[in-house]
């Protein structure tokens, strides 16, 4: 029974983009969003956007016009079930909006491939998404970082003696970079699940991030640790 719902899933759920749908996409230029040299002075443009998770569905988000401007920190605040959690899959096409236009960066994101998207783009969520593999994995899956760089961030959010084991040892051993982390982050506190995900954020260096309810399941302690962050670190201002 298990075999057959695989089969059928893998039958009946349609790939969110064919390479055919990519190529016809136009990838954005080079340092797309990784720093603050945008050239747009709005970083983020909603224009009109509307959003149904189903065509017999009502709309979750109707006519929905705003921007934000480059350097600028701003807060959704609504009721349960207001469109706070469907802004943030819109943004980064989880779900893709029935109307209107989203502008990252200047580029309208229908028509950039949904990997370049997600890549410039930074996502906090309140679940931290963690992989049984390396701490360096977890971090810098793509491998495009130094071990200097990932320390540092590590170091920012107070994790490098917690997660290193005050060695940066790379060989391999257990220690370091190499130091292993749980399937779902389960030798971590739910507190330093969170603040991993802050710092794989912080390691992507980019000009947009989205934070669904990041401190919503954290203690007071590493709440106020990843709001000094926000307030105070370099990487996001």
């Amino acid at each position: 029974t298990s075999c057959e719902r695989v089969m059928y899933y893998g039958r009946a759920i349609t790939p969110e983009e064919s390479d055919e749908d990519c190529r016809s996409k136009n990838a954005p230029p080079k340092g797309w969003l990784q720093d603050s040299s945008s050239s747009s002075s709005d970083v983020l443009q909603l224009e009109g956007v509307e959003l149904r998770y189903r065509d017999d569905l009502p709309m979750v988000l109707k006519d929905v016009s705003w921007s934000v401007g480059s350097g600028s920190k701003v807060g959704i605040v609504g009721r349960t079930g207001s469109g706070k959690s469907s802004t943030i899959m819109v943004l980064t096409q989880l779900y893709k909006h029935s109307a209107g236009l989203i502008r990252i960066g200047g580029l309208d994101i229908s028509k950039l491939p949904i990997a370049a998207l997600r890549d410039g783009v930074a996502l906090i969520q309140q679940e931290p998404h963690l992989f049984a593999g390396s701490v360096r994995f977890n971090l810098d899956p793509w491998g495009r970082h130094s071990d200097s760089e990932i320390e540092e961030v590590l170091a920012a959010v107070q994790l490098k003696d917690a997660v290193l084991g005050g060695d940066s040892s790379r060989n391999g051993d257990g220690r370091g970079l190499a130091a292993e982390i749980s399937e779902n982050g389960a030798n971590l506190s739910v507190g330093q699940r969170q603040l991993l995900s802050l710092a794989r954020a912080m390691l992507k260096n980019c000009q947009l991030i989205l934070m669904d309810e990041a401190t919503a399941n954290v203690d007071f302690q590493t709440d106020a640790l990843i709001q000094s962050l926000m307030r105070e670190n370099e990487m996001f201002k």
